[in-house]
């Protein structure tokens, strides 16, 4: 009997985290969200899901240093819209503003965080790709 109880007090306190990680994140058209790589969003009023692939380069020219180019970073996203699916290349330029894009008939504004610095290394799992996004 004190096994049962266990079980189920272990399977209601993990309850929460399942629900939270299996169904992802929701968002409304407006709304800034973040999202790590491997994550996804979804805009249930227009029936769109916007997952962040990965980040594929990365040259801006970090905080601190001096440089000839202010570089980019590309950052890949696939877009789910009314059941069609369609992947995308984000590209930022260095300088750390955000960056507006159209596509389907929506504008997509974004940005990559972290900026780089100086002597630091950014590691996949802090890349945050911070979108918002309207219809156009």
């Amino acid at each position: 009997m004190k096994k049962h109880v266990l079980s189920l007090t272990l399977a209601f306190m993990l309850l929460p985290l399942a629900a939270c990680s299996g169904l992802g994140k929701q968002a409304n058209l407006g709304q800034e969200f973040s999202l790590a790589i491997g994550q996804s969003v979804t805009i249930p009023s227009e029936k769109m899901t916007i997952e962040f692939i990965a980040v594929t380069a990365d040259s801006r020219c970090p905080s601190g240093a001096q440089c000839i180019w202010a570089g980019e970073a590309e950052c890949t996203i696939n877009i789910s819209l009314n059941k069609n699916e369609q992947t995308v290349t984000l590209i930022q330029p260095g300088g750390g503003s955000s960056v507006s894009t159209k596509i389907e008939g929506y504008s997509l504004s974004f940005i990559l965080n972290p900026y780089p610095q100086l002597g630091q290394q950014i590691e996949n799992r802090d890349y945050r790709l911070v979108l918002t996004i309207n219809k156009s």
